[in-house]
């Protein structure tokens, strides 16, 4: 079954495919989740998809074979490979405040739930 076009070659007695996923939307990630529940195989994707709330277990090749097991991991991997070219948008609904000063203790006690980074 061709779902996404693919590229095919051999190497011995194996048949290898590569899909290009990056045609498909994020529609398609249950699909492909699925699929690999069932043989491996070989996707190109040159966007984020989504791949949903469930865990799942992905090698992302391009990464030095890192395995995300979910999305805040397939996130992070991108983000920290491509950074602001990752497509991925990092943002926190948390206040970040700076420490400065003797008075650290006092700070950090007057401002619970605030992102709090050291000038040091």
């Amino acid at each position: 079954m061709d779902l996404w076009g693919s590229v095919h070659w051999f190497e011995s007695d194996k048949i290898w495919k590569l899909f290009n996923a990056s045609n498909c939307g994020d529609n398609c990630a249950k699909w492909i989740l699925s699929l690999g529940e069932e043989q491996d195989f070989t996707i190109n994707l040159f966007h984020v998809m989504n791949f949903g709330k469930d865990p799942f277990s992905i090698r992302i090749l391009n990464s030095k074979n890192m395995v995300a097991h979910d999305m805040q991991e397939f996130l992070n991997d991108e983000f920290n490979r491509f950074g602001k070219n990752s497509g991925v948008a990092v943002s926190c609904d948390r206040e970040m405040i700076a420490l400065s000063g003797d008075d650290w203790e006092n700070v950090i006690e007057k401002n619970p739930g605030t992102i709090i980074e050291s000038e040091t």
